[in-house]
């Protein structure tokens, strides 16, 4: 396999359950299905620019 599609797989195994918890945390702090999934899209941009 690739080394490109091999480093894509370990980062989505990573991220998915990382997401996943943070908005079941959410959801635990009183925040609805909507609003704890805006929240975690707008928290962070999709992809950073290193500096």
């Amino acid at each position: 396999m690739p080394l490109g599609i091999d480093t894509a797989l370990a980062v989505i195994a990573h991220e998915v359950p990382q997401e996943a918890g943070n908005f079941a945390i959410l959801r635990d702090s009183g925040f609805s299905r909507s609003k704890a999934f805006l929240q975690l899209a707008l928290r962070r941009p999709a992809s950073s620019p290193s500096r």
